[in-house]
C-alpha cells in the first residue's frame, strides 16, 4: 500500500479526490462510519457556507476534476436550477450531498472499517483495522476535531447537558424550558436561531452566554480574506513561533465569527417576536461572561449555572443562573487520534502540538521513507486558514503532490495583493532586532 488515510472527513476525502487519477498508487482511506457525515448533527436546513462553493474539495487545485461542486451539480441535472436560485451561499446541506458523491465515486473508500492501531513493522507502517490488516509506506491523519466540554458540565452530559454537535441527534423539544447556550461563534448562532425559529414552541426563557464582548461578525472584507489563501498560508510558516501565536490571537474573529447575515436575521428574529408576538425578551443576551461552575439545583432536575461577569453592562462579578438544560457551542479541539498510541512516543509533539513541514507531513524519529501527514492540526504552524475549507484543495494538492513526488498540480506561488515574503523579511529582521 502506497498511502493510507485515517478518518474520511471533507480534508481527507480531498485528498483521496486528488490522488484518484494516480493509479499507480496503492491507495485505501477508512472510517468506522457507515457512510460520509459531515457535522450531521447541525446540518439544519437554513444553514449555509462560509465560503464559496469554488472553495469545494478539488477545484482550487484542479478545476478539471470530475469531482468538482460544478461536476456534482450537472451530474444530478441541477446546474442551471442552481444558477438561477441565485444563492448568496451554497446550504451546508447541499454541500453534504456532495461530498457524499464523492464519497460514493471513489474506489479507495472504506466506510466500516475501524483504525484499531498503527505501528512499525520493520520498513513499513502496519494498519490493524475492523475488517485485516494493511501495510503501508504513508499515513494520512484526517480524524478530524472532537468536541471541546467545560470541566465543570462533563459530569452532567445527558439529554439536557450536552455540545451543539449533536443537537438535531438529541431530538431535543425547547418547549417551556429555561435554556442556556454557551458560546459566542457561529454555532451558538444558528442554535439561537433554531430555538426562536418557532413562535409557538418557544423555550420559557433562553439564556445567549459568550466570552467575548459581543456577538461579533466574521470578518469577511477582501483583504482579511487573503489571510485565506495559499500564499499566506507559505507566509505564515515561516514566521517565528512567538509572531505566528501573536497573529493566531489577532485574527481571531476572522475565522471564528458569526456571519453577518445570520446576526441581523437574529437581531430580527428579536424584533418581530418581542413586538410583533408579544413575547418581550425573547432572548437574555450575556456577552462578556464566562462559565465557571455547574451544580444540579434543589429540584435535582434543573441546573445551577455560575457565571464570571466582566462587562459593565450586567455588573462584574459572579453571578448565578437557573436553567433546565445547556447547550454547550465550546467548540473543539484535536486530540492524537487512539490508533496511534504505539508511535506516539516517536511523533515530535512539543507543547503538545504536532511539529508539520511545509507539505503536512510530521517530524517523527522513524524511518524517513515512511511518512504521516496531518490535517486540521497545523494552525500553529499554516495560520488560521489551516481548519477552513478555504485551503482544503490547496493542501489536498501539497500532500497529493508529495505523496506522488512530483508535481501533480501546479498550486505553487500563488498570486496575492501582499508581498508577503518582502514583509517576512521585513518581519523577522524586525523582531532580531528588538
Amino acid at each position: 500500500m502506497d498511502v493510507f488515510g485515517v478518518g474520511i472527513g471533507p480534508f481527507n476525502l480531498s485528498v483521496a479526490a486528488l490522488l484518484h487519477p494516480l493509479q499507480e498508487l496503492r491507495q485505501v482511506f477508512a472510517d468506522s462510519k457507515p457512510d460520509f457525515r459531515w457535522h450531521d448533527g447541525l446540518l439544519f436546513d437554513d444553514s449555509t457556507l462560509q465560503v464559496s462553493h469554488m472553495k469545494d474539495l478539488v477545484t482550487l487545485a484542479d478545476p478539471t476534476s470530475p469531482f468538482s461542486f460544478i461536476a456534482f451539480l450537472a451530474k444530478t441535472k441541477r446546474l442551471y436550477r442552481f444558477i438561477y436560485a441565485d444563492f448568496p451561499r451554497a446550504s451546508r446541506r447541499e454541500f453534504n450531498q456532495y461530498f457524499r458523491w464523492v464519497s460514493e465515486s471513489l474506489p479507495s473508500i472504506r466506510f466500516d472499517t475501524k483504525v484499531e492501531a498503527i505501528s512499525l513493522d520493520g520498513e513499513t507502517l502496519k494498519i490493524e483495522t475492523s475488517r485485516g490488516e494493511y501495510r503501508t509506506r504513508r499515513v494520512v491523519l484526517g480524524t478530524g476535531l472532537t468536541p471541546f466540554i467545560p470541566a465543570c458540565a462533563e459530569v452532567f452530559l445527558g439529554p439536557n447537558v450536552f455540545h451543539a454537535s449533536n443537537y438535531l441527534h438529541m431530538r431535543f423539544d425547547p418547549r417551556g424550558k429555561r435554556i442556556a447556550v454557551i458560546g459566542g461563534g457561529q454555532t451558538s448562532a444558528e442554535i439561537i436561531s433554531q430555538l426562536m425559529l418557532d413562535a409557538d414552541a418557544m423555550p420559557h426563557e433562553l439564556h445567549w452566554i459568550s466570552r467575548r464582548s459581543n456577538y461579533l461578525p466574521l470578518d469577511e472584507s477582501a483583504f482579511t480574506n487573503e489571510f485565506f489563501t495559499p500564499a499566506y498560508c507559505e507566509h505564515f510558516y515561516t514566521l517565528p513561533a512567538q509572531e505566528r501565536s501573536r497573529l493566531l490571537e489577532e485574527q481571531y474573529l476572522a475565522g471564528n465569527g458569526i456571519s453577518p447575515a445570520l446576526l441581523l436575521s437574529l437581531y430580527r428574529r428579536m424584533y418581530e417576536l418581542e413586538f410583533l408576538h408579544g413575547r418581550k425578551r425573547p432572548c437574555n443576551l450575556l456577552p462578556g461572561t464566562t462559565l465557571t461552575g455547574m451544580e444540579r439545583g434543589a429540584d435535582r432536575e434543573s441546573y445551577v449555572l455560575t457565571t464570571q461577569t466582566m462587562s459593565n453592562l450586567h455588573g462584574q462579578g459572579l453571578q448565578k443562573l437557573e436553567v433546565d438544560a445547556v447547550i454547550l457551542c465550546t467548540g473543539w479541539e484535536y486530540s492524537l487520534p487512539a490508533c496511534l498510541s504505539p508511535l506516539a512516543s516517536r511523533i515530535d509533539r512539543g507543547a503538545g502540538m504536532f511539529a508539520v513541514r511545509p507539505d503536512f507531513s510530521l517530524e517523527w524519529d522513524g524511518p524517513d521513507h515512511l511518512q504521516f501527514y496531518v490535517q486540521n492540526a497545523a494552525r500553529h504552524t499554516h495560520g488560521i486558514a489551516e481548519p477552513n475549507l478555504s485551503v482544503m484543495a490547496w493542501r489536498g494538492g501539497k500532500i497529493a503532490n508529495s505523496i506522488a513526488g512530483r508535481t501533480v498540480y501546479d498550486i505553487d506561488h500563488m498570486s496575492s495583493v501582499f508581498d508577503w515574503h518582502a514583509h517576512t523579511a521585513a518581519r523577522i529582521a524586525e523582531i532580531e532586532h528588538a
